[in-house]
């Protein structure tokens, strides 16, 4: 008899038996970085962040779970719905308390569902489990891949977005990648552009940046974000040295000294074949530092490594003009309200269109 179970905090989950069902999903979907997050204080009910781990049981096994969340806003998801819930509460609906499915602040599309291999029941118990009901307004499945189990339910609508990712295909040098990837001029370009960038500086990628490295980093990104306005927000500052610390190995810094003096510098997240950018922290400006750091060198260094993809992190139509591919993230929605859940559905197919015409697709 599977056991569908609620919990409300990562403490109570046996990692273990979360990383089993996790293992070959990466880093970001290991137990040390949800329990990273919450026991830090970014991802708690303080924060618009309450755990709800939900874990599917047959007998002492765990054969399914799901990196829940109950919010309060939309903040720190990047599947925007400000919108939607400003018209949902004009219209005398609830938007919120919403359930997401999701890695706090972290756009990054993989496994959302976690199902022990060759077992469909547990797949169906989670997803009736995340369904929204008790008050909860809604449930979100944020930037599940292609494989998820998400996408064969029935009664969820999809959402989809576009991204910029670089993807290797087989270039053996970064110099082969602009030679395949842009016109004479356009190289050209890039070679200007980075040779001012790092005029007089040392660019060195950094594996497990030093707490005070780290510190340095996290407050010129702090002090950058605060120059967003009301939708810039930092928190995960509170939480990167205890991502550091749980993901040994897996947080990287790529970073420009002039001398002993920091410049400027990248937070990231490399897994086993795909890297992640997520922080741009600059200290002193430079032209044409953001796009060496954040783009080329990482580019760079992924050649030189062998990895299979960089993902810069979310937006950022320049990039596609720097070598980066078009990719359709996607996320799965179900409303409580039948009415409304109807209404946003026919508008998601709108607006899906959109993006895929937007994409060339």
């Amino acid at each position: 008899m599977l056991r569908a179970v609620r919990l409300h905090r990562w403490a109570d989950v046996p990692h273990a038996a979360w990383d089993r069902l996790a293992a070959g999903a990466g880093p970001l979907l290991r137990h040390a970085f949800f329990a990273a997050l919450e026991e830090s204080g970014a991802a708690t009910r303080a924060m618009g962040w309450q755990a709800e781990p939900t874990l599917v049981w047959d007998g002492d096994q765990l054969v399914a779970g799901a990196p829940a969340w109950l919010r309060s806003d939309s903040f720190g998801e990047f599947v925007y719905d400000f919108a939607l819930a400003d018209a949902s509460h004009r219209a005398g609906i609830p938007w919120y308390p919403k359930r997401v499915v999701a890695l706090p602040f972290t756009p990054v599309s993989g496994s959302r569902l976690l199902v022990a291999p060759g077992r469909p029941d547990a797949a169906a118990a989670l997803i009736a489990a995340l369904a929204p009901a008790g008050g909860v307004a809604g449930t979100h499945v944020l930037f599940p891949d292609a494989a998820d189990p998400i996408h064969g339910a029935s009664g969820w609508f999809e959402r989809r977005q576009t991204q910029f990712h670089w993807i290797h295909r087989g270039w053996p040098s970064f110099d082969a990648w602009l030679l395949d990837t842009f016109d004479s001029r356009a190289r050209s370009e890039i070679r200007r552009e980075r040779k001012k960038a790092r005029e007089g500086l040392v660019i060195r990628r950094v594996v497990d940046p030093d707490p005070p490295l780290l510190s340095t980093i996290v407050d010129a990104w702090v002090a950058h974000v605060g120059t967003f306005g009301p939708y810039g927000r930092a928190s995960m500052a509170i939480a990167w040295p205890a991502v550091a610390a749980a993901l040994r190995g897996h947080v990287t810094a790529m970073t420009a000294w002039d001398g002993s003096t920091l410049v400027a510098a990248t937070l990231d997240i490399a897994g086993d074949r795909r890297w992640y950018g997520r922080c741009w922290a600059p200290i002193v400006p430079r032209r044409f530092l953001h796009f060496e750091l954040c783009l080329y060198a990482q580019v760079e260094a992924a050649i030189d490594a062998g990895i299979d993809a960089f993902e810069p992190g979310h937006g950022g139509e320049h990039k596609g003009a720097r070598g980066f591919e078009t990719v359709i993230t996607t996320s799965r929605h179900r409303l409580a309200h039948a009415g409304l859940h109807d209404a946003i559905a026919r508008w998601a197919l709108a607006e899906a269109a959109a993006v895929d015409a937007s994409s060339g697709r």
